[in-house]
């Protein structure tokens, strides 16, 4: 059969079913918006989630063994010492993370040694100034935070319901510009942490013996899990393991419903066609010319709903945001070979679809057709 036939008989096929295609090519644009949105979820949450601490510096991170995220680690701060001691470290200093109100939002904030900042992070001052002592009431804000709250270096802010003042807007081009910064004795009285703090950042003389460096971190202080910061993902795994296992759960059971449902819908309109396949068959179509027959119908389906499925979910995602903390999101990250892949799943589910309807009615005789009408 001709192509330019074949494509004719296959989209006349279709059209005088208009109902049951369309429901098939949503079918197939669900799952692709589906597995789209639930992968580009878990892909912003890892990469916002592991930025938080990556954009602190340094390259060890020591916090307490158990703890998914800094946040919720507490470690003496006397283990500062035992870091610098171990043979290798340079660097090291205690930074205590906890989410405090700021105004009427809600930001993570730092609290670190105002005299280490510039070897911690990274940063330009927009305005202002950094904090430069343990003062209290004095704090230094991120650019996006500032932008958030609308207030400026020398502008009074409430923290916590206590009042300070902005020294100065600070940039880093990461997660920390959301955040705020103040003297890290401080931090450790406003949330009740005396005497502790949340993770240790430490940087190795010679980077080449990290490894060995960590292990003689762990071995002295077995209560702590010690790890490179570029490791960051891997070290709050239980948090994406059990993320990544919900999203193929739900990958793989609307998968499962995509092929049913398809598979249903392709056995009644291939039994409506009984006939006209049979006149094929009659006529010296194939066995294999059959299935190439109803495989290029279900291809042709797999086109469409692939299409659609892409297009809107392409467009739905850059309206949606994830709330990170009160009044702060951040835009879902789209990864190209996300929409590669579901573009892959689409076709498969579609030719996997297609099998077991293509056999059937390849198998058909057209004399049993014809005889039972």
């Amino acid at each position: 059969m001709p192509a330019f036939s074949l494509f004719r008989f296959t989209a006349s096929g279709l059209s005088r079913r208009r109902i049951r295609t369309l429901l098939t090519i949503v079918g197939l644009a669900a799952l692709i918006l589906t597995y789209v949105t639930v992968q580009s979820l878990v892909s912003t949450l890892e990469v916002n989630l592991s930025g938080t601490v990556s954009s602190l510096g340094g390259e060890i991170d020591v916090w307490s063994k158990g703890a998914s995220y800094p946040l919720i680690s507490k470690i003496p701060e006397s283990y500062l010492s035992t870091v610098k001691a171990v043979p290798g470290i340079s660097f090291a200093t205690p930074v205590t993370l906890a989410l405090m109100t700021v105004d009427s939002d809600e930001a993570l904030t730092a609290g670190v040694v105002p005299a280490q900042l510039h070897s911690l992070l990274n940063y330009s001052m927009v305005a202002g100034a950094m904090i430069t002592s343990n003062q209290t009431g004095v704090l230094a804000i991120g650019k996006a935070l500032s932008a958030t709250i609308g207030k400026g270096a020398g502008d009074p802010v409430q923290l916590n319901g206590a009042v300070y003042s902005i020294s100065g807007i600070y940039l880093t081009n990461s997660w920390m510009d959301y955040s705020v910064i103040i003297p890290h004795v401080v931090a450790q009285q406003m949330i009740g942490m005396v005497n502790g703090t949340s993770m240790i950042v430490a940087t190795a003389r010679d980077s080449r013996n990290i490894d060995k460096v960590i292990g003689q971190i762990r071995t002295l202080m077995p209560t702590v899990e010690a790890f490179r910061s570029s490791e960051t993902p891997s070290k709050v795994s239980p948090i994406f393991a059990s993320l990544e296992y919900i999203a193929s759960d739900i990958t793989a059971i609307v998968t499962l419903g995509a092929v049913l449902g398809i598979m249903n819908s392709n056995l009644n309109n291939l039994r409506e066609r009984m006939r006209a396949f049979a006149i094929f068959k009659a006529t010296g179509a194939s066995y294999n010319q059959i299935i190439k027959l109803v495989l290029y119908e279900s291809l042709l389906l797999g086109t469409l709903g692939t299409l659609i499925g892409l297009g809107i979910s392409y467009a739905a995602l850059q309206f949606i945001s994830i709330p990170i903390v009160q009044n702060v999101s951040v835009a879902i990250i789209l990864v190209p070979s996300t929409f590669l892949y579901a573009a892959l799943l689409a076709f498969s589910v579609s030719f996997l679809a297609s099998i077991y309807p293509a056999i059937k009615i390849a198998r058909v005789r057209p004399q049993e057709v014809f005889r039972f009408g």
